[in-house]
C-alpha cells in the first residue's frame, strides 16, 4: 500500500516515531513499531538517502543568553517576484544569525527570530524594513509600518512547539497511536522558560558548536574533528544533554510530502478567560491543528500549521477549531489568517541556529 509522496505505512509509522522521539533509542523505536531492527534500521536509511528528513541539534536558546522570541509576518507586492526580493535581502539573512527561520510565497513571508534584547532586533528590523520600502516590495496596504511583529520572552511565554513536527506527521499520515509510546522520552518544552545562561567552558563550548555541526558523530569522530580528547567530548556532551542545553530533533523535509497549503494565524483571546482557560485552548488546537510552530503569550498567540488540502484545513481549522474557541468565547475576535501555497513555497532559511551558538561561544 503506497501513500503520501510513495511512502508506505511502515515507512510513515517510521517517519513518524523517529519525528516525534527524536531522543529515543532505535531499540526502543522498533520495539513500539513492532518491527525487526533490520526492517527498522533499511527504513531508517532508505528514508535519510530519500532526503525526507534531517537530523539536528537544537539549542535552548533562553539557555545561551537569548530572552526574546519574534515572529513576523507581511504580505508583499504581488508585482515583485520572490527571486527580486531575494536578491536584494538573502546575503543578509543569511549572514544574521538571529534570524533563524523565513518562508516566502508569491505575496507573503514569515520571519522567527531570536535576540538578547529588543535593541537587536529593532537594528535588524529597520535594516530589512528600510529596503523593503525603498524597493516597494510591501504591499502598502497591508499597514505602514509593513510588516505585524509579536514579541514572546521565553521566561513568560509559553511555546507549546517549535517545529516539533510529530503530531502532525501522525494527524498527516492518520496513524494510531503506537503500543507503548508513551513510555518514550518526549520534548518537555517548558525548558525553555529557565533563562539562567549556562556557563561553558571553552572545551565544552567547542563541543556544543561541534555537535551542532556535526549531528551525527560519534565521540571519537567528533573528537578528531574538534582537536580534542574523545573523553573530554564525552563529558561534555554528556552535561549538555543532561542539563538540556542542546536536543536532538529530526526535522522532516515537508516539501516531499503532499501538502497543499500552510497556515498562519494569529489569535487574539479573551482578556476575560483565565490562564487555564487559555491553556485548554492551546491543548485543543494541539490536538486538533498540530501546528509545529504554536507560542501564546498572555492574549496573544501565534500558529504555523500545514494541510493535504483546503478541505482538510477548513474542516479542522475552520468548522472545527474556530467553531468550539468561539462558542466557548476564548477569542476576542477572529483571528488573522494568511494561506500560504505549500508547493510554491520557498525556505529561505530553514531552522538553523549555528550562528547564535558560535557568537555565545565567543563571548565566554
Amino acid at each position: 500500500m503506497m501513500g503520501t509522496k510513495g511512502l508506505s505505512i511502515n515507512e510513515k509509522r517510521v517517519l513518524y516515531a523517529i519525528t516525534q522521539f527524536s531522543s529515543a533509542l532505535d531499540k526502543d523505536l522498533y520495539s513500539v513499531l513492532d518491527m525487526k531492527k533490520s526492517t527498522f534500521s533499511a527504513i531508517k536509511r532508505r528514508l535519510y538517502k530519500r532526503g525526507f528528513f534531517r537530523i539536528m541539534r537544537v539549542p535552548t536558546l533562553s539557555k545561551l543568553g537569548m530572552e526574546l522570541l519574534f515572529t513576523v509576518y507581511t504580505v508583499l507586492n504581488r508585482n515583485t517576484s520572490i527571486n527580486q526580493r531575494l536578491t536584494e535581502i538573502k546575503s543578509y539573512f543569511d549572514k544574521t544569525p538571529e534570524i533563524a527561520y523565513v518562508i516566502s510565497e508569491a505575496n507573503r513571508a514569515f520571519l522567527l527570530l531570536t535576540t538578547q534584547n529588543y535593541s537587536k532586533y529593532d537594528k535588524i528590523a529597520e535594516y530589512v524594513s528600510s529596503r523593503y520600502h525603498r524597493m516597494g516590495y510591501f504591499d502598502p496596504s497591508f499597514s505602514e509600518k509593513g510588516f505585524n511583529t509579536s514579541i514572546f520572552p521565553f521566561k513568560n511565554s509559553e511555546i507549546y512547539s517549535l517545529f516539533h513536527y510529530g503530531p502532525f506527521l501522525k494527524r498527516l499520515f492518520k496513524l494510531q497511536p503506537l503500543e507503548g509510546e508513551d513510555n518514550l522520552m518526549q520534548e518537555p518544552l517548558e525548558y525553555f522558560r529557565d533563562t539562567k545562561k549556562a556557563e561553558l567552558s571553552t572545551a565544552e563550548g567547542k563541543v556544543l558548536v561541534g555537535l551542532i555541526d556535526y549531528p551525527q558523530l560519534p565521540d571519537q569522530a567528533l573528537a578528531e574533528k574538534i582537536n580534542l580528547s574523545r573523553n573530554t567530548v564525552a563529558k561534555a556532551r554528556k552535561r549538555l544533554f543532561d542539563e538540556m542545553i542542546v536536543t536532538d530533533r529530526v526535522i522532516p523535509d515537508i516539501t516531499k510530502l503532499d501538502l497543499e497549503i500552510m497556515i498562519l494565524a494569529h489569535f487574539f483571546f479573551n482578556p476575560e478567560r483565565s490562564e487555564q482557560e487559555r491553556k485548554e485552548a492551546a491543548q485543543i488546537a494541539q490536538k486538533e491543528i498540530t501546528p509545529f510552530v504554536h507560542i501564546q503569550k498572555g492574549q496573544e498567540g501565534i500558529m504555523l500549521a500545514a494541510f493535504s488540502s483546503y478541505a482538510e484545513y477548513q474542516k479542522i481549522f475552520s468548522n472545527s477549531v474556530l467553531d468550539i474557541y468561539t462558542q466557548s468565547q476564548y477569542i476576542q475576535r477572529e483571528p488573522k489568517t494568511f494561506v500560504y501555497s505549500a508547493p510554491s513555497m520557498t525556505f529561505v532559511k530553514d531552522f538553523t541556529f549555528k550562528g547564535i551558538i558560535e557568537n555565545y561561544v565567543k563571548l565566554k
